[in-house]
């Protein structure tokens, strides 16, 4: 799972969804389209051992039964350079039928539906020009729950399905 520059995390628990770029709080930036990823133990143990920028909830006094966590805040850039390579965040939205490719205009979606499942390819990238290290989403495949109207709508049949005895031009 980890090279010091590359990591895929499967089934990926998100907490924070920011497609969108929208400035939610005090803490965000207009326009900046981030993730924040829960880690296990020890994948942010040992992410943080290669220099990963891990952070950790803090302890809450009040709740007793508060769970602390280690997560990651995963950007999405329209291009950034990795190894020499100009790329940008490629982000997928899938469904029972299709594969969809999201551009920027598209991300909303994202926010708007239930998401299943995320598969996450991350890269840590090195920004000479500011002297830090930044966390960004190479590849992204989000599955959405189903929708049966959206399915019917947009889906790949037209119509009913005709079982081959059915249909007359067989």
């Amino acid at each position: 799972m980890f090279d010091n520059d590359t990591i895929v995390i499967r089934n990926a628990q998100l907490i924070v969804r920011n497609f969108t770029g929208t400035a939610r709080n005090k803490f965000d930036t207009e326009g900046k389209r981030y993730i924040l990823v829960r880690l296990d133990p020890e994948d942010a143990e040992n992410l943080l051992a290669d220099g990963w920028p891990v952070k950790s909830t803090r302890p809450n006094p009040d709740k007793p039964d508060y769970e602390q966590y280690s997560y990651l805040k995963v950007n999405l850039k329209e291009h950034f350079y990795f190894h020499g390579l100009r790329k940008a965040s490629r982000v997928y939205m899938v469904t029972k039928k299709n594969k969809i490719l999201l551009d920027e205009s598209e991300l909303h979606q994202l926010e708007e539906n239930y998401i299943e499942k995320a598969d996450l390819k991350i890269d840590h990238v090195y920004y000479k020009s500011f002297d830090q290290w930044s966390v960004v989403l190479e590849s992204g495949f989000f599955t959405i729950e189903p929708d049966e109207l959206y399915d019917e709508y947009f889906g790949e049949s037209t119509g009913p399905v005709i079982d081959d005895e059915d249909n007359p031009f067989m």
